[in-house]
Parts: structure tokens; C-alpha cells; sequence
């Protein structure tokens, strides 16, 4: 998980800060960005005390980066916004698929379907997310960036791509080596059977057979390669006219 929007932790009842004076991790630090005054050094340091021992301290840390004010996960306002800032150049350095994966992660994040419940109505901006996640909209919106074109390429493929695929061979059945009772061997509706030679064309492309059918019998014209003879026989061409007739 890179980050639990919902902040599932918070609701632990082993929680370090659980019951403490919300003052010692509040305390008023003046305006973003000033030194502050050595009473809410003193509070923070406090703060990062009580931090030291909770058993979500690390998920605290991870999902509250993104926190202007207060002690959270141990790190004071100050400390969160240096990670901040220091986490666009460690970014950038990400390789290709964490930061296919924080793309994909922050891109759901600004859908509604993605958001977290509380917000899921709107579209959320990157002030908001940059709370959510600790991520600077700079580093944030390159990543997104980033991802939606990489999806791009792959629907792309996926579209022009053609797979050749092998036809199946045909596997003709095979003639019996054995004779039959009749005159030859002849592949139909995929069984081989045992029938009557009643002639051929004058090419010899097409046999004339009598073959059961079904519970009774027909004459039917065979392709010469669909026919074996296992009894010698009479060559009998039949003309074009008596076929046609």
C-alpha cells in the first residue's frame, strides 16, 4: 500500500495519542514557514515522545506527509515540509514502474470513483491530494502525466497489435490396412467405411460409389483422395453426358 487514504490506523485503540491533550501535538507554531518560539519546541518535542511508542508509527508517518500543522507519525510540521520538498528531486529519481505505480495510484485519486468516501462527489484537486498523500502537485501532476500516456501506448498496442495463430492441421483419417468386404475404402462424413466402386471421371479426379448412408444406402461422388481400393476392379470412366444424366 503506498498510502491509506482512509487512515484505518486511526481508529486502533492501542494508538500512542490516544487520550493525550490534543495541545501537546497542536500547540499554536505561528504562521507556516517561522521558527517556533521555544514553548512549542518544547510541545513538539513532547509529542515525538509519545510518538516514539505507538504501534502506528510507521503508517502515521506514511499517511500524514502531506499534514501542515501538528505533530504526526513523530515529525514535526517542519520536518513533513523538507520531506515534501526533498521527495520532488527522490521522485524524479523513481524507477520506471514506482512511478507507473504512484501515477496510477494518484490518477485513481482524482477520479471520483477512486477518491476516498468523504470526497468521492467531486473531482479532487491537487491541494487536496497533496494532503492525502504528502505528494507536491509538481511531482504529482508529472507522474499522472507520465501514467496516462504509458496507458495511452498500451491501448494503442493492444489495438494494432495482430497475432498470427496457426491454423490446426487437418488429420485425415486413416485407411484400414486390413480388406474389406466390398471394393474400397472411402472417407465420408467423418468415418471410413467400406463401399462399392460404380466408376469414376475421366480424370480420374472423382470416384462413383455406392456407400451406406444412415439405415440405407446412396451413390455418391467421392474426391479420388478420400478413397482407397483394396480389391482389384474394372476401370469404368464415366462420361460427362451420363453424369449429367
Amino acid at each position: 500500500m503506498l498510502v491509506d487514504t482512509e487512515r484505518r490506523w486511526a481508529n486502533r485503540k492501542d494508538r500512542a495519542c490516544r487520550g493525550v491533550d490534543t495541545k501537546v501535538f497542536f500547540p499554536d507554531s505561528g504562521p507556516a514557514g517561522h521558527v517556533p518560539s521555544t514553548a512549542t519546541s518544547e510541545l513538539w518535542a513532547a509529542a515525538k515522545d509519545i510518538c516514539q511508542n505507538c504501534p502506528v508509527l510507521e503508517e502515521c508517518r506514511r499517511d500524514t506527509l502531506g499534514e501542515d500543522y501538528g505533530v504526526w507519525g513523530g515529525l514535526d510540521e517542519r520536518e513533513r515540509r523538507r520531506l515534501r520538498q526533498a521527495l520532488i528531486r527522490e521522485g524524479r529519481r523513481w524507477p520506471k514502474d514506482k512511478r507507473l505505480e504512484w501515477g496510477k495510484f494518484l490518477h485513481d485519486l482524482r477520479t471520483p470513483s477512486g477518491a476516498p468516501h468523504y470526497t468521492r462527489k467531486v473531482r479532487m484537486d491537487w491541494s487536496q491530494i497533496r494532503h492525502l498523500t504528502g505528494v507536491p502537485s509538481v511531482l504529482g501532476q508529472e507522474l499522472v502525466a507520465e501514467y496516462e500516456e504509458h496507458l495511452a501506448a498500451v491501448k494503442a498496442e493492444r489495438k494494432t497489435k495482430v497475432v498470427d495463430r496457426p491454423l490446426p492441421e487437418r488429420t485425415e483419417l486413416p485407411f484400414p490396412a486390413k480388406r474389406g468386404k466390398r471394393d474400397l475404402w472411402v472417407r465420408h462424413n467423418g468415418v471410413v467405411t467400406d463401399a462399392f466402386y460404380k466408376g469414376e471421371s475421366s480424370d480420374g479426379r472423382w470416384i462413383f460409389v455406392h456407400i451406406g448412408v444412415g439405415r440405407g444406402h446412396a451413390l455418391k461422388w467421392i474426391k479420388a483422395k478420400d478413397v482407397r481400393f483394396h480389391r482389384d476392379v474394372p476401370r469404368y470412366v464415366i462420361s460427362d453426358k451420363e453424369r449429367a444424366a
